[in-house]
């Protein structure tokens, strides 16, 4: 109502300015742009609600204003997070190849046990550009089962039952750091006789102390 948002005017304006004539049809102005700007506001407004939009409208003013200076702020911080970001990457990649010469040496070491004495085992490592969740390069395991034949991506060139092995040998080495509650071996016995089958037996067996195999 006109007379209610007049009283919500007085009493946010000195006194004294309604009492200048020069000031009257500043007040009469701002009174009606009050009352049209309250019919824009859902529903019947009370005169808490228009000087809460008020508030809203001059906070969100003043944002806008401000926003060259907030856009600056802010891309400095990106190239300081951007430049942790990069370092941090680059530790993870440090500590994948220190773990990866350690995993290679345990990896053949177990595979040779289980009848695949020439095979050659590691992660390949390929940089990015972009960072992701799981860091500035992308990783993938390389095998090979025979002498003279390169490292080729793992999920390519291996067989059932190759995996199958690989796979047991993953889990002897780190059967001490990751706990596993049930280990599926398919087709592991292809293949293997004689002392190889003793020696995938002894493993499973082994495995079988801590999961059900």
């Amino acid at each position: 109502k006109p007379s209610v948002v007049l009283r919500c005017i007085i009493g946010l304006v000195d006194v004294t300015i309604l009492l200048e004539p020069d000031k009257c049809n500043l007040v009469a102005t701002a009174c009606r742009d009050v009352v049209s700007e309250s019919r824009r506001l859902p529903g019947k407004c009370t005169i808490d609600e228009i000087m809460s939009f008020l508030k809203r409208a001059k906070d969100e003013y003043e944002r806008l204003d401000q926003s060259e200076y907030t856009l600056n702020v802010l891309q400095k911080k990106n190239v300081v997070l951007e430049q942790s970001l990069r370092e941090t990457a680059g530790q993870l990649q440090r500590m994948r190849e220190a773990a990866n010469s350690t995993f290679r040496t345990a990896m053949q070491k177990t595979l040779a046990q289980l009848g695949l004495e020439n095979a050659r085992i590691s992660f390949h490592v390929e940089p990015m550009d972009q960072i992701s969740a799981q860091g500035a390069a992308l990783v993938e395991l390389y095998f090979s089962a025979n002498k003279g034949e390169p490292l080729q991506p793992l999920s390519k060139i291996a067989s059932g039952g190759e995996v199958s092995r690989i796979a047991l040998a993953l889990k002897t080495i780190s059967a001490d750091i990751v706990k596993e509650r049930t280990l599926i071996f398919d087709e592991i016995d292809v293949g293997i006789s004689g002392q190889v089958g003793l020696e995938v037996a002894a493993h499973i067996r082994k495995l079988s102390c801590a999961a059900q195999v």
